[in-house]
């Protein structure tokens, strides 16, 4: 999406500067700006730039197309955002069955399926019908056992749900943690009534935690039972202060112990792009992705099996 806008948008400039060699060309697909870029040679400088771009845009479409990768993106976002059983469990099942997908794109729509309705699944019993539907071939991959950091691989698919709800299921949650705000703000399906994001596109529905967490920092609004700190005099001057002004410091590190996603890094990066009046710098223990969550996830269910603590 950004990388298309980036794109486009250097066309149109070369378009700009060129109107007599452009005429009425548009840019509406991919392959209409791999034309435009090819045809008009003597526009090297600009050309060599955006041919490399366009040719990316290229390759990365028809991942998305043969994987069906928006598809798969739509349905993590409604999973993630909209509370509706009987859609979900529908839409899941018919991309266990599509034989486009990525092995590790079916997994973690059923593990999203597997967080979201977890009690849903157990009354109706539905979770084991995703389980079955997950391919049996192993997973890339393995983790370090607590237990002499033995190298053991990945559960397969159709074993991971059961995984997962070990270590990350209700039971292993906080009482108040509302991980799917599934409260009274919840997002209802029809019309999608409700949703508070400030983003529009249907792939961009979830809001990371971290998002909401600096609004409430940058109008001095965290509140101290959730988020406490350590108390000492000129801190608490410092944060009275802060709620008298309405706004937050000037400065703020967030650090996450277990590590931060690429979307979080995004919020803060916008976050920054937006506020002028103070910096955000975010520190993790590490940078997390699908195949670095299933490690960690397989991890911590073997320390909690054998009795310790995952490495």
């Amino acid at each position: 999406g950004a990388l298309h806008d980036i794109v486009h948008a250097k066309l149109a400039e070369m378009k700009m500067a060129n109107p007599q060699l452009a005429g009425n060309v548009s840019f509406s697909t991919i392959a209409e700006m791999q034309k435009f870029v090819e045809k008009y040679p003597e526009m090297n400088k600009l050309k060599d730039n955006v041919s490399k771009h366009v040719n990316i845009l290229h390759a990365l479409s028809g991942l998305v197309d043969r994987h069906c990768l928006m598809e798969v993106s739509e349905i993590e976002q409604q999973l993630a955002c909209v509370q509706d059983h009987r859609t979900a469990h529908k839409q899941v099942m018919q991309m266990l069955s599509d034989d486009k997908v990525r092995d590790v794109d079916k997994l973690r729509l059923a593990l999203l399926y597997a967080l979201r309705y977890q009690k849903e699944s157990e009354e109706k019993g539905t979770l084991p019908q995703i389980e079955r539907a997950l391919p049996s071939r192993p997973l890339e991959g393995s983790f370090l056992s607590s237990s002499g950091g033995d190298e053991h691989a990945l559960p397969r698919p159709h074993e991971f749900p059961e995984v997962l709800l070990s270590v990350c299921g209700t039971q292993q949650r906080t009482p108040q943690s509302d991980l799917f705000n599934r409260g009274v703000n919840a997002v209802l399906s029809k019309g999608l009534k409700g949703f508070s994001s400030s983003e529009s596109n249907a792939y961009m529905l979830h809001e990371p935690l971290l998002a909401r967490i600096l609004k409430l920092v940058d109008k001095a609004k965290l509140p101290e039972d959730k988020y406490p700190f350590r108390p000492c005099s000129s801190y608490k001057s410092a944060v009275d202060a802060f709620r008298t002004l309405k706004r937050g410091p000037s400065e703020l590190i967030v650090f996450i112990v277990g590590g931060a996603t690429y979307a979080e890094c995004r919020v803060v990066d916008m976050f920054n792009e937006r506020n002028k009046q103070m910096r955000v710098v975010l520190g993790a223990t590490s940078l997390l992705s699908t195949a670095s969550f299933l490690e960690s996830v397989a991890a911590r269910a073997d320390a909690k099996k054998n009795g310790g603590a995952a490495a």
